[in-house]
C-alpha cells in the first residue's frame, strides 16, 4: 500500500486516493477540526507515476467526472480566467490558482479593488474607528469583493497609504502592472533557456502581506511548485517531474482536484519545454478525511464544493448578516481595526 510511513503512489488518481483513504481510516488519528470531526495523517506524499494527460478512463476520475474536472480547470485553474481585478465575477472567490499562478501580483490587484470600492461608496477619510465601521464597509462591497480580501488590505495598507491611493488611485494600478507575471511561464521559460538546468521554481503562490496569520484563513493550501528535470539515463532525452507543497489536503475530494491542477500544469510544461513529464508528487503537511464520508460520489456539485472549501458564495444568494455576526470574524475584524491604526 505505501513503500513508506504515509507515502501513498500509484499510476492514477484513483489508486492514489483509495490507498491513502484505507491508510487514513485505519491508522488516521481523529480530531475536531472546522471541518467537523476528522481522521488524519501529518506529513504525507502522494505520488502519481506516469501521469497521462490524454488518458479519459474511469480511474482518472474516482470522485468528480470529467466535466466536473473540466469545470473546476476552466474556472479555477486556467489562465483564461478573468483577472481579480474585473470585478465582475458570479461567483466571489478569496482566491484562484489562476490568480495565484497565471497572475500572481502580489496582491495590487485586491488593493486595487478595495480602493476603487472605498471611492465607490464615498469613503473620502476612512472613518473606520469601530468594529461597527468595518461591518458596514463589508456589507457595502461583499458583492464585488470577499470580506476576507477587505481585512488583509485594511491590515496590510492601513490608514495612511490607503489615504494616499484615494487620491490618486492610479499609483496601485501602476503597481499591479509593474508587479503582475505569469510563475508558471517564468518557470517555463526559464527551463527553455536553460535546458541543462536541473530544477526550477516558482516563488510562493501565498502574498506575504495580505496572507497573514489572523487576518486571511482563506489562502491557497498549495504553496509552491518545483519543476525537476532528470538527466539520469545515457542516451535518453531528459524528462522532468512536478514537486508541490501543500498546507492541508482532503483526501477524497480535494485531493483528485489538486492532482488535476498539477496534471494541467505540467501538461503545459511538457509541451513548450519538450520534456516527457514522468511524476506528480505532491507533499501535505496534513492529509485528512471527514471521518463519516465513506461515500465514492460526491453529494454536492463542483461549484458547491468549491464555494463551501474556499469560504466562497454566489452574491446574491449569500447571507452576509450570518458571516458578520459570527465570533471567529468578529474577531478578525477586532484585530483588523487595531493594526488599520498602527504607524
Amino acid at each position: 500500500m505505501s513503500e513508506k510511513p504515509n507515502t501513498f503512489s500509484g499510476q492514477n488518481p484513483q489508486q492514489i486516493i483509495d490507498r491513502a483513504s484505507t491508510h487514513l481510516h485505519s491508522k488516521g488519528q481523529v480530531i475536531q477540526s472546522p471541518h467537523g470531526e476528522i481522521k488524519t495523517l501529518k506529513s504525507s506524499t502522494l505520488v502519481w507515476n506516469h501521469p497521462n494527460p490524454n488518458d479519459n478512463s474511469p480511474h482518472m476520475y474516482p470522485t468528480w467526472n470529467h466535466s466536473s474536472v473540466e469545470w473546476y480547470l476552466d474556472h479555477f485553474v486556467r489562465d483564461t480566467n478573468s483577472p481579480p481585478e474585473q470585478l465582475d465575477h458570479k461567483y466571489i472567490f478569496p482566491f484562484t490558482y489562476a490568480w495565484r499562478m497565471r497572475m500572481h501580483d502580489q496582491g495590487w490587484s485586491h488593493a486595487l479593488n478595495v480602493v476603487n470600492l472605498l471611492q465607490k461608496f464615498n469613503y473620502s477619510d476612512l472613518p473606520f474607528e469601530r468594529p461597527e465601521d468595518i461591518l458596514q464597509l463589508i456589507q457595502e462591497t461583499y458583492h464585488y469583493i470577499h470580506p476576507e480580501l477587505v481585512l488583509a488590505v485594511l491590515a496590510w495598507l492601513k490608514k495612511e497609504n490607503l489615504l494616499l491611493f484615494l487620491v490618486n488611485s492610479q499609483i496601485p494600478q501602476e503597481l499591479l502592472n509593474s508587479t503582475r507575471q505569469d510563475l508558471l511561464q517564468n518557470m517555463i521559460d526559464f527551463v527553455a533557456e536553460s535546458p541543462y538546468t536541473t530544477q526550477a521554481c516558482t516563488p510562493s503562490m501565498l502574498y506575504a502581506n495580505i496572507d497573514f496569520l489572523g487576518v486571511t484563513s482563506s489562502a491557497p493550501a498549495l504553496q509552491n511548485l518545483h519543476l525537476i528535470v532528470n538527466f539520469t539515463k545515457p542516451n535518453s532525452p531528459p524528462t522532468c517531474e512536478i514537486l508541490s507543497f501543500f498546507r492541508e489536503l482532503e483526501v477524497t475530494r480535494g485531493a483528485q482536484l489538486e492532482l488535476a491542477t498539477l496534471l494541467e500544469w505540467g501538461q503545459n510544461i511538457a509541451l513548450q519545454t519538450e520534456l516527457l513529464l514522468t511524476r506528480i508528487t505532491l507533499h501535505t503537511n496534513l492529509l485528512y478525511l471527514r471521518a463519516n464520508d465513506k461515500q465514492t460520489n460526491p453529494p454536492i456539485s463542483i461549484l458547491n464544493h468549491l464555494l463551501q472549501s474556499y469560504g466562497s458564495y454566489s452574491p446574491n444568494q449569500y447571507d452576509i448578516n450570518q458571516l458578520i455576526r459570527s465570533p471567529a470574524f468578529l474577531k478578525k475584524v477586532a484585530q483588523t481595526l487595531q493594526i488599520f491604526h498602527q504607524e
